[in-house]
């Protein structure tokens, strides 16, 4: 330890400089360093605050004090606490009225920095002329409440002059009761590690997570759950909200399930590789087909593709360890009774979501994709024929890592429309020039895709 201590020195400061981010106010934020003078390149190692002033300490360098010139109007706020408690640590102060509509709230914290602990004061914008409230809720349930307050101002709050919060302030008890334990299962993630065959992967492969699906297994009139993960597991339902594992559980992991059929023609589909086909009856799993699916499985739909009156399947192809952003052809299984007739679908790329629809209202039911490194993709039905129509409805501009995707009239006008889940905005993609570009492909010949 004493000998990395002296050599960590003989290595020159990694001097990057600052940066800034600015709320916008609508859950993004946009880096502004630059913009704000904040950008200095020094090997910074803590900073705190001082009421909007900041000090940046440096590794093999200077203090950096940071002066705020912003001559936007303001309120200030210092917390006097009870005992001990003299800064107020703890405290939660929000200021209601001074910007309109919009509460602002924040908490004295002790030591709440890397290596560094802030001004035990808070500052919140504020506008001229307008009367607003000031709210400290203490650590011991107790709350003191300023009316009246204007702006340009250092507002002291001492503890001693609070009261209890009143019982219908507080927090209610919650609606629902966590009854985890009666499941009596637990998730563990299995397969390879996907950042050891390729460190450059975006995120982890093999920890989304177990899939659920409900659905009336035994036949008693209540719904039982079925997990996918790890393996397929079956917990029965008695009625009461009690579980217990059914002993058709299978030990194969899988990516989904879907229940499909009424009554005694219930089928299940297990998203293991292959996908597997099981009826059920009685509460029991009878193997019906394993499809010829090449690859991983991602997700599945069961719909009437061809309008015959029967069940087909669409199964999303997923990307197989190592081959990651290359995804496994998607199908559709058109289903002949006894047997099911896999047709593949082009290119749509790496899906990761699916739902169904009569998009066009035409009166068979459309498909809707999401794409990871893609577009959200419509594929049209004509008669059990899909046919890729993202590019006449405008989606193909709707790009991104897309995750998942839902179908429902949200606006109320008798057509369905689509929500879609990407990976969201404050993530360390948006440090880069949009848009952001994934290269792939097999350097080296050993079968891995090597990602920049």
């Amino acid at each position: 330890m004493a000998q990395n201590r002296k050599t960590i020195f003989l290595f020159p400061p990694l001097d990057t400089p600052n940066v800034a981010f600015r709320n916008l106010g609508n859950l993004r934020f946009v880096e502004v360093g630059a913009k704000w003078g904040f950008d200095d390149k020094h090997d910074g190692n803590g900073m705190a605050l001082g009421d909007l002033d900041a000090v940046v300490s440096c590794l093999k360098g200077p203090v950096l004090l940071y002066r705020n010139n912003a001559a936007a109007p303001r309120v200030a706020v210092r917390l006097a606490g009870g005992g001990k408690n003299t800064e107020g640590t703890g405290g939660r102060i929000r200021v209601i009225g001074a910007l309109g509509q919009t509460p602002q709230s924040q908490e004295i914290m002790s030591g709440g920095r890397y290596v560094s602990g802030d001004q035990a004061r808070r500052t919140f914008a504020a506008r001229a002329g307008r009367a607003f409230t000031i709210e400290v809720d203490w650590r011991d349930g107790t709350r003191t409440t300023l009316a009246d307050a204007k702006v340009g101002r250092l507002y002291g709050i001492r503890q001693v002059s609070s009261r209890s919060i009143h019982a219908k302030n507080r927090l209610k008890q919650p609606f629902f009761t966590d009854l985890s334990a009666q499941f009596g299962h637990e998730h563990k993630a299995t397969g390879r590690d996907g950042f050891k065959l390729q460190p450059g992967l975006p995120r982890s492969l093999n920890r989304t997570g177990p899939a659920l699906a409900n659905a009336d297994i035994d036949g008693d009139g209540d719904q039982d759950l079925l997990i996918a993960g790890s393996r397929l597991s079956i917990l029965l339902n008695n009625g009461n909200g009690v579980f217990t594992e059914s002993p058709s559980s299978l030990p194969i992991g899988g990516t989904g399930v879907v229940v499909f059929g009424e009554g005694q023609s219930q089928r299940l589909l297990h998203l293991s590789e292959p996908p597997t086909l099981y009826t059920i009856a009685n509460g029991q799993l009878r193997l019906a087909k394993r499809l010829a699916f090449d690859g991983v499985p991602s997700c599945a739909a069961a719909f009437d593709a061809d309008g015959d009156g029967d069940t087909d399947l669409f199964i999303g192809g997923g990307s197989a360890a190592g081959q990651f952003p290359v995804g496994a052809p998607s199908q559709l299984f058109i289903n002949h009774g006894s047997d099911f007739t896999g047709v593949r679908l082009g290119e749509v790329g790496l899906v990761s979501g699916c739902a169904t629809s009569d998009m066009d209202g035409d009166g068979d039911t459309d498909l809707v994709l999401a794409c990871e490194w893609g577009s959200v993709k419509l594929l049209l039905n004509d008669g059990g024929k899909l046919t890729d129509a993202s590019a006449a409805w405008g989606l193909v501009k709707f790009t991104g890592l897309w995750h998942g995707v839902a179908v429902a009239d949200f606006d109320g006008d008798g057509k369905p429309d689509i929500a879609a889940n990407n990976a969201g905005r404050n993530t360390a993609y948006e440090l880069h020039p949009m848009p952001v570009r994934l290269f792939y492909g097999d350097a080296n010949g050993d079968g891995v895709m090597e990602l920049v």
